[in-house]
């Protein structure tokens, strides 16, 4: 494994164009096979900092989800990500224009100043050794 100590200059820092269909939270299929049990632990969810849903493409994950949304009643962002994102520059930049896409979202002072700094530098220096 390398790890760089400094931005390599093969990243400038660009300006992203956000895909607003990746913002936009999937409706659900009308003749979904419902999982209780998976719905059951969503909810139970809610009162954690995170949660990360993880499984390969196909198993119903965002099936899942936007069968669970509309009922969810707390405020919440959705991005989908896709092998595109794994460059920082796009990925915090969308990922910023989803906290910051729904105005119910309670985002701290804190939490704006970080989403600050990644959007004005989305390749920060690895400070790990």
């Amino acid at each position: 494994m390398r790890i760089l100590k400094e931005t390599p200059q093969i990243f400038p820092i660009v300006t992203v164009q956000i895909l607003p269909t990746k913002l936009f939270i999937p409706p659900p299929i009308p003749s979904l096979v419902s999982r209780p049990h998976l719905l059951k632990e969503l909810e139970e969810a809610k009162h954690r900092k995170l949660t990360l849903i993880s499984a390969p493409a196909g198993y119903g994950k965002t099936t899942l989800l936007s069968e669970w949304v509309p009922h969810a009643g707390i405020p919440l962002s959705w991005l989908s990500l896709d092998s595109a994102d794994n460059d920082p520059g796009r990925f915090w930049s969308h990922f910023i224009a989803a906290m910051r896409s729904n105005p119910s979202l309670q985002v701290n002072h804190e939490v704006e100043d970080f989403l600050d700094r990644i959007q004005n530098n989305p390749y920060p220096e690895n400070k790990a050794a």
